[in-house]
Protein backbone atom coordinates (compact mmCIF):
# COMPACT_ATOMS: atom_id res chain seq x y z
CA UNK A 1 0.00 0.00 0.00
CA UNK A 2 0.92 3.72 -0.55
CA UNK A 3 1.54 5.84 2.06
CA UNK A 4 -1.45 8.05 1.21
CA UNK A 5 -3.68 4.89 1.85
CA UNK A 6 -1.86 3.97 4.99
CA UNK A 7 -2.63 7.52 5.87
CA UNK A 8 -6.26 7.26 4.91
CA UNK A 9 -6.85 4.15 6.94
CA UNK A 10 -5.61 5.58 9.96
CA UNK A 11 -7.99 8.61 9.86
CA UNK A 12 -10.70 5.59 9.44
CA UNK A 13 -9.41 4.18 12.57
CA UNK A 14 -9.18 6.82 14.41
CA UNK A 15 -12.74 7.80 13.56
CA UNK A 16 -11.23 11.47 12.17
CA UNK A 17 -14.06 11.34 9.49
CA UNK A 18 -13.31 15.07 8.79
CA UNK A 19 -9.21 14.53 7.82
CA UNK A 20 -10.75 11.02 6.16
CA UNK A 21 -13.03 12.54 3.65
CA UNK A 22 -10.80 15.61 2.79
CA UNK A 23 -7.91 13.17 1.84
CA UNK A 24 -9.68 11.29 0.25
CA UNK A 25 -10.94 13.71 -1.98
CA UNK A 26 -7.36 15.53 -2.14
CA UNK A 27 -6.39 11.47 -3.75
CA UNK A 28 -9.16 11.65 -6.09
CA UNK A 29 -10.98 8.53 -4.89
CA UNK A 30 -14.20 6.90 -6.37
CA UNK A 31 -17.46 7.47 -3.61
CA UNK A 32 -20.62 4.87 -3.55
CA UNK A 33 -23.20 6.26 -1.19
CA UNK A 34 -25.72 3.59 -0.05
CA UNK A 35 -29.01 3.73 1.57
CA UNK A 36 -32.79 3.92 0.88
CA UNK A 37 -34.74 7.01 0.02
CA UNK A 38 -34.62 10.04 2.36
CA UNK A 39 -31.79 7.89 4.29
CA UNK A 40 -29.21 11.16 4.09
CA UNK A 41 -27.24 10.25 0.91
CA UNK A 42 -27.58 13.15 -1.63
CA UNK A 43 -27.39 15.86 1.60
CA UNK A 44 -23.88 14.18 2.25
CA UNK A 45 -23.15 14.04 -1.24
CA UNK A 46 -23.22 18.22 -1.10
CA UNK A 47 -21.15 18.13 1.68
CA UNK A 48 -18.51 16.17 0.01
CA UNK A 49 -18.48 17.62 -2.85
CA UNK A 50 -18.37 21.08 -1.29
CA UNK A 51 -14.65 19.59 -0.35
CA UNK A 52 -13.23 19.50 -3.78
CA UNK A 53 -11.24 21.97 -5.14
CA UNK A 54 -13.04 25.73 -6.37
CA UNK A 55 -11.20 25.86 -9.61
CA UNK A 56 -11.86 22.58 -11.42
CA UNK A 57 -14.91 21.69 -13.78
CA UNK A 58 -17.84 19.58 -12.82
CA UNK A 59 -20.61 17.65 -14.22
CA UNK A 60 -23.39 16.82 -12.19
CA UNK A 61 -26.15 14.10 -13.95
CA UNK A 62 -29.26 14.21 -12.57
CA UNK A 63 -33.08 13.21 -12.38
CA UNK A 64 -33.75 16.17 -10.62
CA UNK A 65 -31.63 18.97 -9.58
CA UNK A 66 -30.22 18.56 -6.07
CA UNK A 67 -26.56 19.03 -6.72
CA UNK A 68 -26.06 23.12 -6.95
CA UNK A 69 -22.43 23.25 -5.88
CA UNK A 70 -22.50 27.04 -5.43
CA UNK A 71 -18.97 27.21 -4.26
CA UNK A 72 -18.01 25.38 -7.90
CA UNK A 73 -18.35 28.80 -10.38
CA UNK A 74 -17.33 26.06 -13.67
CA UNK A 75 -20.07 23.59 -13.54
CA UNK A 76 -22.46 22.10 -15.38
CA UNK A 77 -26.16 20.32 -14.68
CA UNK A 78 -27.12 17.67 -17.03
CA UNK A 79 -30.58 16.49 -16.77
CA UNK A 80 -31.76 12.51 -17.24
CA UNK A 81 -35.12 11.56 -18.57
CA UNK A 82 -38.30 10.72 -16.70
CA UNK A 83 -41.40 8.78 -17.75
CA UNK A 84 -38.91 8.34 -21.19
CA UNK A 85 -38.66 11.62 -22.56
CA UNK A 86 -35.75 13.13 -23.12
CA UNK A 87 -31.70 11.57 -22.91
CA UNK A 88 -30.73 9.17 -20.88
CA UNK A 89 -28.16 8.77 -17.98
CA UNK A 90 -26.00 6.63 -20.23
CA UNK A 91 -26.31 9.36 -23.16
CA UNK A 92 -25.10 11.84 -20.49
CA UNK A 93 -22.64 10.46 -19.11
CA UNK A 94 -21.20 9.99 -22.84
CA UNK A 95 -22.11 13.93 -23.84
CA UNK A 96 -20.63 14.93 -20.33
CA UNK A 97 -17.29 13.24 -21.03
CA UNK A 98 -16.96 15.65 -24.30
CA UNK A 99 -17.05 18.35 -21.80
CA UNK A 100 -13.81 17.92 -20.58
CA UNK A 101 -14.83 17.61 -16.94
CA UNK A 102 -12.73 17.16 -13.84
CA UNK A 103 -15.60 15.29 -12.29
CA UNK A 104 -18.71 13.66 -12.83
CA UNK A 105 -21.26 13.87 -10.49
CA UNK A 106 -23.91 11.40 -10.71
CA UNK A 107 -26.76 11.21 -8.31
CA UNK A 108 -28.08 7.87 -8.45
CA UNK A 109 -26.63 4.29 -10.22
CA UNK A 110 -29.94 2.37 -11.46
CA UNK A 111 -29.57 0.98 -14.96
CA UNK A 112 -27.63 0.07 -17.54
CA UNK A 113 -25.37 3.49 -16.98
CA UNK A 114 -23.39 1.47 -14.91
CA UNK A 115 -21.09 0.08 -17.20
CA UNK A 116 -20.49 3.59 -18.88
CA UNK A 117 -20.26 5.31 -15.70
CA UNK A 118 -17.32 2.75 -14.35
CA UNK A 119 -15.77 3.18 -17.99
CA UNK A 120 -15.42 6.88 -17.10
CA UNK A 121 -13.47 6.66 -14.13
CA UNK A 122 -11.02 4.11 -15.48
CA UNK A 123 -10.35 7.15 -18.53
CA UNK A 124 -8.99 9.84 -16.32
CA UNK A 125 -12.19 11.29 -14.55
CA UNK A 126 -11.96 9.44 -11.21
CA UNK A 127 -12.49 11.13 -7.81
CA UNK A 128 -16.83 10.86 -8.62
CA UNK A 129 -19.36 10.56 -6.16
CA UNK A 130 -22.91 8.64 -6.83
CA UNK A 131 -24.87 6.67 -4.76
CA UNK A 132 -27.14 3.46 -4.97
CA UNK A 133 -29.51 1.17 -3.35
CA UNK A 134 -28.35 -1.94 -1.89
CA UNK A 135 -27.84 -4.44 1.34
CA UNK A 136 -25.28 -2.56 4.14
CA UNK A 137 -22.18 -4.48 3.16
CA UNK A 138 -19.63 -4.33 0.06
CA UNK A 139 -20.70 -7.67 -1.04
CA UNK A 140 -23.80 -6.83 -1.76
CA UNK A 141 -22.87 -3.27 -3.13
CA UNK A 142 -20.69 -4.94 -5.66
CA UNK A 143 -23.28 -7.62 -6.60
CA UNK A 144 -25.84 -4.85 -6.69
CA UNK A 145 -23.76 -3.09 -9.41
CA UNK A 146 -22.84 -6.22 -11.24
CA UNK A 147 -26.02 -6.92 -11.81
CA UNK A 148 -27.06 -3.82 -12.83
CA UNK A 149 -23.74 -3.99 -15.72
CA UNK A 150 -24.81 -7.87 -16.69
CA UNK A 151 -28.42 -6.95 -17.42
CA UNK A 152 -27.51 -4.05 -19.53
CA UNK A 153 -27.11 -4.60 -23.61
CA UNK A 154 -23.23 -4.47 -23.70
CA UNK A 155 -23.64 -6.67 -20.30
CA UNK A 156 -24.98 -9.39 -21.63
CA UNK A 157 -21.16 -9.82 -23.77
CA UNK A 158 -19.07 -9.67 -21.01
CA UNK A 159 -17.81 -12.13 -18.45
CA UNK A 160 -19.45 -12.02 -14.79
CA UNK A 161 -15.99 -12.10 -12.97
CA UNK A 162 -14.50 -9.12 -15.56
CA UNK A 163 -17.55 -7.25 -14.31
CA UNK A 164 -17.51 -7.98 -10.64
CA UNK A 165 -13.48 -7.40 -10.80
CA UNK A 166 -13.89 -3.95 -12.76
CA UNK A 167 -16.87 -2.70 -10.20
CA UNK A 168 -14.23 -3.50 -6.89
CA UNK A 169 -11.10 -2.52 -9.03
CA UNK A 170 -12.94 0.78 -9.32
CA UNK A 171 -14.67 1.78 -6.20
CA UNK A 172 -12.43 2.74 -3.34
CA UNK A 173 -14.85 4.15 -0.69
CA UNK A 174 -18.24 2.92 0.21
CA UNK A 175 -20.59 4.92 3.18
CA UNK A 176 -23.42 3.35 4.09
CA UNK A 177 -26.84 5.40 5.51
CA UNK A 178 -29.76 4.98 7.31
CA UNK A 179 -32.17 7.18 9.25
CA UNK A 180 -30.54 10.69 7.94
CA UNK A 181 -27.35 8.56 9.78
CA UNK A 182 -23.74 7.27 8.18
CA UNK A 183 -23.53 3.81 9.85
CA UNK A 184 -20.06 2.56 8.48
CA UNK A 185 -17.61 3.34 6.01
CA UNK A 186 -15.93 0.98 3.89
CA UNK A 187 -12.10 1.24 2.32
CA UNK A 188 -9.71 -1.43 1.64
CA UNK A 189 -7.54 -0.78 -0.86
CA UNK A 190 -5.84 -4.35 -0.46
CA UNK A 191 -8.60 -5.71 -1.89
CA UNK A 192 -9.21 -3.18 -4.49
CA UNK A 193 -5.64 -3.98 -5.63
CA UNK A 194 -6.44 -7.81 -5.70
CA UNK A 195 -9.06 -7.14 -7.75
CA UNK A 196 -6.68 -5.24 -10.17
CA UNK A 197 -4.57 -8.15 -10.38
CA UNK A 198 -7.43 -10.33 -11.32
CA UNK A 199 -8.39 -8.20 -14.24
Amino acid sequence: MTGEQLELLGFLKDKDMDRFFKKSVQMRLNHVMVGATGSGKTTFMKAIADLFPANRRYITIEDTHELDLPNHPNHVHLFFKREGIGATAKDLIEAGMRMKPDHIFLTELRGDEAWNYLGMLNTGHNGSLTSTHADDNPAAVYSRLSSLIKESKVGTTLDYGLITNTVASTIDIISFWKGSYMTKIYYNPEEKNEAVMRL
